[in-house]
């Protein structure tokens, strides 16, 4: 049995898609009806806009995570205004009385050169970087379902039986029919669902 952790990132569309707040309210869906806990990275600007959302994510049993406040790449910041970015983040999310410490997601997942200056100023801020193994480019409009789905399960087949961190996003209009597909394969194979805190 190999641990799989479904990890979220829950964030304003970067393109034009149909309902992205139906799209996140599917997934939620999906992980109940799979009994499946995920771990959702949420920008603190996205939090502020959708606080219900917010604690209904939490109150179905999964992590919440900081994505950040603005979704602006940490390598075009300074240093401060990493840890700012941080915890105005964290504090846009503990005002609906969730903690995010320690999970923390850089956007885009950029986060320079390893054991660097943003290194630093994540762990500043009290948080570490928790990164993917797999994905299926599911925030890529030209990428269909069957696509995004193969190209999941081939990263986490990859590092089987070690534990695997899987990547989609909260808005793209195929992530609910690629999750589905995603986790259906991967349960016969053995997979625990888990969130990243059951992965230290």
């Amino acid at each position: 049995m190999s641990k799989v952790a479904i990890t979220i990132d829950t964030e304003f569309p970067d393109r034009p898609v149909g309902d992205p707040l139906g799209t996140c309210d599917r997934l939620l869906a999906i992980l109940a009806a799979q009994h499946v806990p995920a771990t959702f990275f949420v920008v603190g600007s996205w939090a502020k806009a959708y606080p219900d959302r917010v604690k209904a994510i939490e109150s179905a049993g999964h992590l919440v995570g900081n994505h950040g406040y603005s979704h602006c790449s940490l390598e075009k910041m300074t240093d401060e205004g990493i840890v700012g970015d941080l915890t105005d983040g964290h504090d846009a999310i503990a005002a609906i009385g969730i903690e995010t410490r320690p999970w923390f997601r850089a956007p885009y997942g950029e986060m320079g050169e390893e054991g660097g200056r943003i290194y630093d100023a994540v762990e500043g801020a009290s948080y570490r970087h928790v990164r993917w193994h797999a994905h299926g480019s599911d925030w890529d409009p030209t990428a269909a379902v069957d696509q995004i789905v193969v190209e999941t399960i081939a990263g986490v087949h990859k590092r089987w039986p070690q534990p695997a961190i899987v990547l989609f996003h909260s808005w793209p209009d195929r992530t609910p029919d690629a999750l589905t597909g995603v986790l259906d394969a991967l349960r016969p194979d053995g997979a625990e669902f888990v969130t990243v805190a059951a992965l230290d």
